[in-house]
């Protein structure tokens, strides 16, 4: 049963209502079973080309690690910055930055109605001129007309060999 949003003033339906409107509108004798299939084919290939993307175009991974790789340096600067107002030693070494990657190792995404997940594993070159395996896990999902898209990731490094 449609209801109104009292903060947009538009009218919603679940899921299921949604999908049986759907189909009740193609027409076509199917329900609402059969489309909610073809969306999660859809994301499905959606994700292996995806995934595709990045173990054919390293370039595109290593965009995925140096925007957490700088987000983690900023942490890092902001922690440095806090310790000296506090007049306290700070010993953690900086994060490592990656210049290159050479090669995607593995790249898993996983899409849904609501976002998408994965992980990238690449091997690096550093600014150090060392070699690190980066392991990004990331996920992410869609925001709303009140609230902005969200997400997390963690990147995590091997230990270096030269390369």
């Amino acid at each position: 049963m449609p209801r109104k949003d009292p903060i947009s003033g538009c009218m919603v339906l679940t899921l299921p209502e949604f999908l049986a409107k759907e189909a009740e509108r193609e027409g076509k004798g199917r329900n609402g079973a059969d489309i909610m299939a073809d969306i999660f084919a859809e994301l499905d290939a959606d994700s292996a080309k995806q995934a595709e993307e990045y173990r054919s175009k390293p370039a595109l991974a290593l965009a995925e690690i140096l925007r957490q790789a700088l987000e983690d340096f900023e942490a890092w600067v902001r922690e440095q910055e806090y310790a000296a107002c506090e007049n306290r030693p700070f010993t953690e070494p900086r994060p490592p930055f990656p210049l290159a990657c050479r090669a995607v190792l593995q790249a898993e995404v996983s899409q849904s109605m609501g976002g998408c997940s994965g992980k990238l594993v690449a091997e690096c070159v550093c600014e150090d001129n060392l070699v690190r395996i980066a392991t990004l896990t990331f996920a992410r999902w869609g925001g709303s007309r009140i609230e902005p898209p969200d997400g997390e990731s963690r990147l995590e490094w091997s230990e270096p060999r030269t390369p």
